[in-house]
């Protein structure tokens, strides 16, 4: 289960996950907004944050090559722009994890992104991760934005 927040003014959108976290939930939610949104507003946000912290349970399903070119090739077909181009705008995105607080969710994330860390992915995988959203936004410089996520979060639907 996930829901998610956009601050396009400023570029962000978060996903906040909790529960369990079988498959590719943060692929399919980030592909789930992208639909949802449009595509000006698609080209507007360059910092993503998955915040995993109550995340309660995780496999490592779906942490395979052709998974992830399915995920990549799903994003660019809803980021098809005349004018822009989608790959340069995927590979620019600034991803930053919270860390589950369960260690053993947190071991098998840190497995599932070892796994999906390929020369040839688009985003970065990258070792952005935080303890919390305060310290990624601290770190963002956008600590003033607290106030503004304690609503108006949409719940996002996982098939």
């Amino acid at each position: 289960m996930y829901a998610y927040k956009t601050l396009f003014g400023l570029g962000v959108l978060i996903l906040k996950f909790s529960g369990n976290y079988f498959e590719d939930e943060a692929q399919e939610g980030l592909l789930n907004v992208a639909k949802l949104i449009t595509l000006d507003e698609k080209y507007a946000i360059t910092t993503v944050i998955l915040d995993l912290k109550d995340v309660t349970s995780m496999t490592m399903d779906n942490t395979d090559s052709s998974r992830v070119a399915y995920w990549q090739r799903e994003l660019i077909s809803v980021m098809t722009h005349p004018k822009k181009d989608a790959i340069a705008h995927l590979a620019a995105l600034k991803i930053f994890h919270v860390l589950p607080e369960n260690n053993v969710v947190k071991d098998i994330f840190f497995n599932r992104r070892t796994k999906l860390s390929r020369d040839d992915r688009i985003t970065r995988v990258g070792s952005n991760n935080f303890n919390n959203l305060v310290n990624v936004l601290e770190h963002l410089g956008l600590l003033a934005l607290m106030p503004l996520l304690a609503e108006g979060w949409k719940e996002g639907p996982i098939h």
